[in-house]
């Protein structure tokens, strides 16, 4: 018998190739770290710096909209221009009385006188620019007479008595109406106006005392007299 030998194969091996791995240095790992940080830190920062830009430019924006509150503006003094300033005063010290008319005036011419009572004229003021020399054409102005005596017991009687006789009269018959006469305060002093026609109108004023009477009758050739007639009638005064 042949002996078999049996020849063994030797096991191969298969060998591991163990690749080391390399460490990092610590050193590098906190320089990365530290740009990471840095840079996350600028990101952070840039976006604060937008956010507060957008801010800024929304106001702005709301700035732009709203209309700026109007500036007020004081309203300018009002200068009352006294239009006497510059005239002339009459002043009667018997009577005791006194008014203003404009300086450019003279004393001609002659208006109606009162209908009753014993009078005297003290004083005729007129425009001269409106005097038509040897004419009847009305002019711009007025005579003041006095009353000394009302051949009445009362004002209200010597009123009532120079209505009768205006009534009476060629020149007035026609032109009173009613009871004749109409109540009016000058400076604090009361009495009455009588108008004869279109341009001529009397003013009665009593003194204090009831004794007497200041008439102040006005020819009325323009219409713009009446004004600066007003004027003069608002300053007369009794003095005492």
């Amino acid at each position: 018998m042949e002996e078999q030998n049996s020849v063994q194969s030797p096991q191969q091996t298969t060998a591991s190739i163990v690749v080391p791995i390399e460490k990092k240095s610590p050193v590098l790992v906190i320089l990365l770290v530290l740009i990471l940080l840095v840079s996350i830190g600028a990101s952070g920062f840039l976006f604060y710096q937008n956010m507060q830009l957008q801010k800024k430019i929304d106001g702005m924006k709301v700035a732009a909209v709203v209309p700026l509150p109007e500036a007020s503006v004081s309203p300018s003094p009002v200068v009352m221009v006294d239009p006497t300033n510059g005239w002339k005063t009459y002043t009667n010290s018997d009577y005791k009385f006194s008014f203003m008319y404009p300086s450019g005036y003279g004393n001609d011419g002659t208006v109606q006188s009162p209908y009753t009572g014993i009078y005297k004229n003290v004083i005729a003021v007129s425009d001269p620019a409106s005097i038509q020399q040897a004419t009847d054409v009305p002019f711009d102005g007025f005579n003041v007479y006095v009353v000394s005596d009302m051949k009445a017991t009362d004002f209200s009687q010597y009123m009532a008595n120079e209505v009768t006789a205006l009534q009476n009269s060629p020149y007035g018959l026609d032109s009173v109406k009613g009871n004749g006469k109409q109540a009016v305060t000058v400076n604090g002093t009361s009495g009455y106006f009588i108008d004869v026609n279109s341009f001529l109108r009397l003013y009665y004023l009593p003194t204090s005392d009831g004794n007497n009477v200041v008439v102040f009758s006005r020819s009325m050739g323009s219409t713009s007299f009446s004004t600066t007639f007003d004027q003069i009638l608002n300053s007369f005064k009794f003095t005492q």
